[in-house]
């Protein structure tokens, strides 16, 4: 007699990795918050994040939880199009 195990493949869950990602803009009032909100459009994880000034420009890291190369490629697109933003940069 043959048995049947009923499998359910949707189960698996893909392990997020941690990746850094770095960006370099003009220093303005409010930068930081619109960096966090382009990070927050695209449901990444902030494990961490660093913020320094060094006369006009603003250096900023961020540790994250990512999901997916499309994660990442969708992230640093938003990033990138932050008013100011010189340059994002996956470390």
């Amino acid at each position: 007699k043959n048995k049947f195990v009923e499998l359910d493949w949707n189960t698996v869950k893909q392990k997020d990795f941690d990746a850094q990602i770095f960006v370099e803009a003009i220093d303005r009032l409010n930068l930081l918050n619109d960096l966090m909100k382009a990070v927050s459009k695209t449901n990444t994880k902030i494990l961490s994040t660093q913020a320094n000034i060094s006369g006009e420009i603003a250096k900023s890291s961020f540790n994250l939880s990512i999901k997916s190369q499309k994660e990442m490629d969708k992230l640093i697109e938003n990033l990138s199009r932050v008013k100011g933003v010189i340059r994002v940069e996956r470390n």
